[in-house]
């Protein structure tokens, strides 16, 4: 997960729009065998996506089974505040289709800080994320994002291509960002 972060990262400082395929960017180009086993954007954001998945079904599992979520703790660190921070970071980018990624990510991980802060369950609780509810909002900054979705959402209705996969899943981090906020601040 630090690797596929630490991939993101860096293919967001890079100047990825100088590229045909923003996918297939090498994270860090050093020699040919550090090309070689260096992994590419294509596969962080796989990566990232896999183990969201395995997360989201071993927690389904584990309120089946009433178990103490042993192994969800081991890839929990995917649902982390960090890679939160980092998403939303790439999401500032300039590489549309990585920001789009970032944000289905970044959706995907508040649906899970949702899910745990309103879980009626005892096996899964805010106890069982990588990080405090909190600190997933102290990484983000809500005037920015929401600045990001009006000047889209203008740009969409000027051209008249309204509601693009992008600014849907723009629109689907700050829904859930706003149920995580909501959530906190009632007691």
């Amino acid at each position: 997960i630090d690797e596929a972060a630490s991939c993101i990262d860096t293919a967001n400082r890079h100047d990825s729009s100088a590229h045909a395929d923003w996918l297939d960017l090498d994270c860090v180009a050093r020699s040919d065998t550090d090309i070689l086993g260096q992994p590419n954007l294509k596969w962080a954001v796989w990566i990232i996506e896999m183990n969201m998945a395995l997360g989201e079904s071993l927690l389904g599992m584990h309120k089946n089974e009433n178990s103490d979520g042993a192994i969800f703790h081991s890839i929990a660190e995917v649902f982390s505040a960090g890679l939160f921070g980092s998403l939303l970071d790439a999401a500032r980018g300039i590489s549309l289709p990585l920001r789009e990624s970032a944000f289905r990510l970044s959706t995907r991980i508040l649906r899970m800080v949702r899910a745990a802060i309103s879980s009626p369950e005892a096996n899964f609780s805010t106890k069982m994320l990588p990080s405090l509810p909190e600190n997933y909002l102290s990484v983000t900054r809500e005037r920015q994002l929401l600045y990001i979705f009006s000047s889209r959402l203008r740009k969409e209705v000027a051209s008249r291509v309204l509601f693009s996969s992008y600014l849907q899943n723009l629109m689907s981090m700050l829904a859930q960002w706003h149920y995580v906020r909501k959530m906190i601040a009632s007691p």
